[in-house]
């Protein structure tokens, strides 16, 4: 966890925001409900239920957007990385940052959170 919140911190210092919306399935699985309990307080991170994702248009995959960059995280069933995809698209990285605004005003405050 320390390396996860000094990672944050060094990010947010150099000019780069780090936020994240996390889509959950509830009632949370054991795996979700630990990730709710361990999540850093201070951490930039919003909680999405299932229920309100369902009229967000979201890309496929878990991504990190830049203003000019998508890196698209491909997971496999066994939720090992299977490959990296970059996109520097405009259309594609434009969708995922209006997806993400979408899903971050939808979503719940870390901290605030209760499922």
């Amino acid at each position: 966890m320390c390396g996860h919140r000094e990672f944050l911190t060094r990010k947010a210092a150099s000019g780069f925001p780090y936020r994240r919306v996390r889509v959950v399935s509830e009632p949370l699985s054991d795996y979700q409900r630990m990730a709710v309990e361990l999540a850093d307080p201070a951490e930039s991170l919003r909680w999405l239920p299932r229920p309100l994702a369902s009229v967000l248009p979201l890309p496929g995959n878990d991504c990190l957007i830049r203003d000019d960059l998508v890196v698209f995280n491909l997971i496999g069933g066994d939720n090992q990385q299977t490959d990296i995809q970059l996109s520097t698209d405009p259309y594609v990285v434009g969708f995922c940052n209006e997806a993400f605004e979408r899903a971050w005003s939808l979503g719940v405050p870390n901290g605030e959170y209760k499922p």
